[in-house]
């Protein structure tokens, strides 16, 4: 069996993660950054007018690549994650040269107007099969033409997502009584507002938007981590705080695996979805308006036995469940011989 990941081959992306765990599993995987390859970059990029004619060539000239590279390597699966910039032509003409099934897995809501583009949108009747991690967009996938959608929650990679074992110096360079990994958005930084005389430590990408005054910005450590130094910072902390986003409510995201993987305590926006695979108080903290997200801190801070316990038996109950981008690949897999 031979796959074909189209998606972001950056360390720690999902991208990535799908490759090696196609991997892992015995099917023959090669990958395709598409994002990559409609960057554009120069001197050119910088002038409005030519930057959008440039931007359009790229993609032209991106899904024109990812038509040449599916029939050099003639794969059994193209697996698309997202694939925003991937025109409905460009699939039929994979398909045509291949015979390939064409898989979507979107980690993001492709009807949100903000993770969304026509393209998307009109080639959703294209492929062969669609997986949400949202059992609630399954409908709406449908409605738009999907003629099969299988629901796939997220995972986590054992290879970058584990307990580290630190060294004083490492301890003492990142440790915080409570951390925050995540790209600035307004509300977050509305959340965090509550919590950030608790040891708060902030890492992620766009936190230079906050106001000058603002006292987060004292908190922020550096830009995103993924990986290996993702889990080093979630095994220097106390607690991890996991925000949902709008989309993900009742539902859940790449950190709700992620973190208790690294054996690190979560505390969590509450969520239907996330009370099924962890007990509230028992293996995982949960909030769900500002005020109760700094009294939970304040109360898991001031009670250490107990959030150690919670935090191990986070860990061992995802490590009796098979939460790993593994299974999750030979799921898809499955669904796909089932076509």
């Amino acid at each position: 069996m031979r796959a074909l990941i189209v998606g972001t081959e950056r360390y720690g992306s999902l991208g990535q993660m799908c490759h090696d765990a196609l991997t892992e599993i015995g099917v023959e995987s090669h990958a395709f950054d598409y994002r990559r390859e409609a960057r554009i970059h120069g001197i050119g990029s910088q002038v409005p007018g030519l930057r959008r004619v440039m931007r359009l060539w790229k993609q032209y000239r991106m899904n024109q690549h990812l038509v040449r590279q599916a029939a050099r390597i003639q794969p059994d699966v193209v697996l698309v994650l997202k694939g925003e910039l991937i025109s409905p032509s460009t699939l039929s003409a994979v398909n045509s040269r291949t015979q390939a099934r064409l898989v979507n897995w979107n980690p993001d809501n492709p009807f949100n107007p903000l993770n969304t583009t026509p393209a998307l949108l009109k080639s959703i009747p294209v492929y062969d099969l669609h997986f949400t991690w949202h059992q609630a967009l399954a409908d709406r996938l449908e409605k738009a033409g999907a003629p099969r959608v299988a629901y796939l929650p997220f995972g986590y990679d054992p290879r970058l997502h584990h307990p580290v074992e630190l060294t004083s110096n490492e301890r003492a360079a990142l440790a915080t009584d409570v951390c925050f990994c995540g790209t600035w958005e307004p509300k977050r930084e509305r959340l965090l507002a509550h919590v950030t005389d608790f040891g708060l430590g902030i890492w992620g990408n766009g936190w230079e938007n906050l106001a000058l005054d603002s006292p987060l910005r004292a908190c922020w450590r550096g830009p995103a981590i993924y990986g290996d130094d993702l889990s080093s910072v979630y095994s220097a902390s106390r607690i991890v705080l996991n925000f949902l986003r709008e989309q993900n409510r009742d539902a859940h995201n790449m950190r709700t695996f992620e973190t208790p993987a690294t054996g690190a305590f979560q505390l969590t926006t509450r969520s239907r979805q996330v009370a099924a695979w962890f007990t509230e108080g028992r293996e995982i903290g949960c909030f769900e308006s500002p005020q109760e997200l700094a009294r939970q801190v304040k109360y898991y801070l001031g009670h250490e036995a107990e959030r150690r316990q919670v935090a191990q038996a986070g860990y061992q109950r995802l490590k009796r469940n098979t939460h790993t981008y593994a299974e999750r690949m030979q799921r898809v897999m499955d669904e796909v011989a089932r076509l």
